[in-house]
């Protein structure tokens, strides 16, 4: 008899063991993370602001491996105070259906809409706190899995530390994609970082297209300057 094969095989055993429990505790945790979410989203609950409210609905979302998007917003007649506010599951409408000439889609979304009526809704009374109005927890479509959910675009986010390494790493010469990369490894993996490589290279963009304006503006105003002095 092998010994050393029978030892393989319990070792293989005791692997794949530790792989189901590390996976029943991440389903028990993400289940608890959800139900104390849902908990707070509650008709009658009450939220600081629409900002809370929407990051709330995010953070449930991402538990819940749907990505949000805003939606309607209602006002107190005759002014332009908010009284009402919807997010929606990005899934909400109908299906883009833009094509080229070629009848090929132009424009593919990672997330298909599927006519979903999930929402929230918190309203207020005049001077009164935000409540959530309505809460609709059902989908149509299935949740994105737990390893694919930083990739919900509402679930992205740029924090102001990472925007200062990717702008000191670019003006140092490192590639975009290099310096994500590394952002990664730093991470451990892309599944811990809060952004993708596309928010990057959309970031810095922003970021160089208003360098290129302010200094439009100051090199007119310094014209301008330079023509009074000359008359």
């Amino acid at each position: 008899m092998d010994l050393n094969c029978d030892d393989n095989i319990e070792e293989v055993r005791v692997s794949n063991l530790e792989s189901v429990i590390h996976r029943d505790v991440e389903v028990l945790s993400t289940n608890s993370i959800v139900d104390q979410l849902e908990s707070r989203l509650f008709v009658g609950e009450v939220v600081k602001s629409v900002e809370d409210a929407y990051t709330l609905y995010c953070n449930y979302g991402h538990a819940k491996g749907f990505s949000v998007k805003k939606g309607d917003q209602r006002y107190f007649p005759g002014t332009n105070e908010l009284q009402a506010k919807e997010f929606e599951c990005s899934c909400e409408g109908s299906k883009d259906e833009k094509r080229s000439n070629a009848q090929i889609l132009v424009h593919l979304k990672p997330t298909s809409r599927s006519k979903c009526k999930a929402k929230l809704r918190i309203t207020r009374q005049r001077g009164g706190e935000w409540t959530v109005g309505r809460f609709v927890m059902e989908h149509n479509h299935e949740m994105l899995a737990a390893d694919q959910r930083h990739l919900l675009r509402s679930s992205r986010n740029i924090s102001y530390a990472q925007k200062s390494i990717l702008e000191s790493m670019v003006n140092s010469g490192i590639t975009v994609s290099n310096a994500v990369s590394y952002m990664i490894n730093e991470a451990q993996g892309p599944q811990n970082l809060s952004f993708i490589q596309k928010d990057a290279y959309d970031y810095l963009g922003r970021i160089k297209k208003q360098t290129k304006v302010e200094n439009g503006d100051a090199s007119a105003l310094l014209h301008h300057f330079i023509n009074k002095s000359n008359k």
